[in-house]
């Protein structure tokens, strides 16, 4: 479980906003996370993340080019 902790230095590194829709269940989940003391924003990070890291490779057959800016970790075979 993530506890809700400020780090000036880490926020610095998140520059770009992205918007995103969700269902109003979806919302209610975050919400009762939130009610937990998890950190919502770290938690989405993280979940993309792991979706990324388990599905990279499927993706990286149906898009051949290499994607600018993307972590090391995405090319490894």
């Amino acid at each position: 479980m993530w506890i809700h902790t400020f780090y000036p230095d880490k926020m610095k590194q998140y520059t770009v906003r992205q918007e995103v829709m969700i269902t109003e269940i979806q919302a209610n989940s975050l919400k009762i996370l939130k009610s937990k003391g998890v950190n919502i924003s770290q938690f989405i990070r993280q979940a993309i993340k792991e979706k990324l890291q388990r599905d990279w490779k499927e993706i990286k057959i149906k898009h051949k080019r290499k994607i600018d800016n993307a972590p090391d970790w995405l090319y490894d075979n």
